[in-house]
């Protein structure tokens, strides 16, 4: 019993120094741990800044847009008041900045282009790309001289040998061989040359239709018709036992009269009106020998 009370004592006093041991022994652990928890400003993304106290996104935007920092006092380049950084001394540490590699003299020059190259490459942005097929007969020197493989010699001799019917027809011009035109297809057309009548047969004019004008009023003298059977007879002759009013029959019936010319024809009709067949040598130039030949061919009725 003695033994046992003797063992139980050893053990209570032995227990407070393996409890001083196991604490010393996990110390260091938790400050190794406190160390790796440390946020470095010079590496760490905008969202780690975000989980600092007091550091929102525009504050680790800041940080970022500051770097490289050589100590944590450094934060006041980027604007963070004093009170904050001191705030932020436990939680963060300003480890070695990552080295931005300096491009080389040679990469800071720039490289030489070649002068033929680069003349090159003015006259091409010079020259005027076409947008579309090129008409070979209203085009211009510079428009021709922008198509591969022709020059301004070349250009000037399509100029002369228009106009063209067909793309083919550059065979005729001096210096085009069949593989430049070839290589030309579908970058030339040939339009209608200027003053060229379309070659779609057109439809023939309707031939215009004549109207016929009214036939104009013959105006007659202002004298009593003479009888229908009277008018229709010929002014040279009489029917036998035919007869003329003289105060109705036109000038061609008198006229028809022995002896009646065109003169004595008119006057007869201006002495209108007669009473008996006699009264007609009231008019001038008729007496008795010309009343005699007329007497049996005249009327008033």
């Amino acid at each position: 019993m003695q033994n046992q009370a003797k063992n139980v004592s050893r053990i209570f006093l032995i227990l407070p120094v393996i409890g001083l041991v196991m604490l010393t022994v996990s110390m260091p652990s938790a400050s190794a741990k406190e160390a790796r928890a440390l946020v470095d400003l010079n590496t760490a993304s905008q969202q780690e800044l975000e989980g600092l106290k007091g550091v929102g996104p525009a504050t680790a935007k800041k940080i970022i847009e500051h770097r490289p920092y050589n100590s944590v006092d450094e934060l006041s380049k980027a604007g963070i008041p004093a009170k904050t950084i001191n705030g932020l001394k436990p939680f963060v540490t300003a480890g070695p900045a990552v080295a931005t590699p300096q491009p080389s003299e040679a990469e800071k020059k720039p490289a030489q282009v070649p002068a033929a190259v680069e003349k090159a490459a003015s006259k091409a942005a010079t020259t005027k790309t076409p947008t579309g097929p090129i008409d070979l007969n209203p085009a211009d020197q510079k428009a021709l001289e922008s198509l591969p493989g022709i020059g301004p010699a070349t250009a000037a001799e399509i100029i002369k040998g228009r106009p063209y019917t067909s793309v083919d027809d550059l065979g005729r011009v001096k210096g085009m061989s069949k593989g430049k035109i070839e290589k030309l297809r579908g970058m030339v057309m040939v339009g209608k040359p200027e003053g060229a009548q379309p070659s779609t047969p057109t439809a023939p004019a309707a031939p215009a239709i004549a109207v016929p004008a009214p036939p104009k009023p013959k105006v007659e003298p202002t004298v009593p018709k003479a009888p229908s059977g009277i008018e229709k007879k010929s002014a040279s002759k009489l029917a036998p036992g035919e007869k003329v009013n003289i105060n109705t029959a036109n000038k061609e019936m008198l006229e028809a009269l022995p002896g009646i010319g065109p003169a004595k024809a008119q006057a007869i009709i201006e002495g209108r009106p007669y009473q008996t067949p006699e009264d007609i040598m009231k008019v001038k130039g008729i007496k008795q020998g010309t009343f005699d030949k007329i007497k049996d061919h005249i009327t008033v009725k």
